[in-house]
């Protein structure tokens, strides 16, 4: 996955150190099955399929000190619809993340 980041530095409300940002990306994923089956019946014993994937986000971070930040960000990950034999399935994922990051300066 390929990811790019835009991301505002400007002071907001006079002197708060927040940060916000969007981001927003593009590659592949890969999904697998063991066994799809249905009314006793095996469909599919095991198959996998790679398909485009994309997401998008948005987020703010909080300068706690000059190198340390903490950020809570929202992001959503998204597929074409992979193919199991005969069966598609699509995948989607919200994700909220909260992180801390140190930056050497």
């Amino acid at each position: 996955m390929v990811n790019g980041y835009l991301e505002n530095n400007s002071k907001l409300a006079g002197e708060w150190p927040i940060t916000l940002f969007i981001t927003a990306g593009a590659g592949v994923a890969t999904a697998s099955v063991k066994s799809i089956a249905y009314k006793n019946s095996t469909i599919i014993s095991s198959s996998n399929d790679t398909e485009f994937a994309y997401q998008g986000g948005l987020g703010g971070g909080y300068e706690l000190t000059k190198n340390i930040t903490f950020d809570l960000s929202y992001k959503y990950l998204t597929t074409s619809n992979f193919q199991f034999g005969n069966i598609k399935a699509d995948y989607g994922s919200h994700n909220v993340l909260l992180g801390a990051k140190y930056i050497f300066r």
